[in-house]
């Protein structure tokens, strides 16, 4: 499972009042700004502690701030390149998303 993944789960199974759940959506709401991030802009970021987003980057099963940064990096990179692969106007209709698709292939 990627960090985007993980980061989704967290915010979707957690209760509304945990911090946790908080620190996993101001990082899922700020995705454009994850490139050079730190632990402490990301607390800052989603109005929480330092020990806190250290305590979540545990949990999510991460040795060290840089490994889940370097995680969350490639996530969104790939998460942005595959993003840009069909346009909007495309992606409102199954059909057209078929025959879009079909033709890249």
């Amino acid at each position: 499972m990627n960090v985007l993944q993980n980061l989704t789960e967290i915010y979707n199974t957690l209760p509304c009042d945990s911090t946790y759940r908080e620190v996993a959506k101001g990082i899922l709401d700020n995705l454009g700004r994850m490139e050079e991030v730190t632990i402490y802009e990301i607390a800052e970021m989603t109005n929480s502690s330092r020990t806190t987003v250290w305590r979540l980057v545990q949990k999510m099963g991460y040795k060290s701030f840089s490994d889940f940064r370097f995680s969350l990096q490639a996530a969104v990179s790939q998460y942005g390149y595959y993003n840009r692969m069909l346009p909007p106007a495309v992606c409102a209709d199954g059909e057209k998303m078929m025959h879009y698709m079909t033709e890249q292939m």
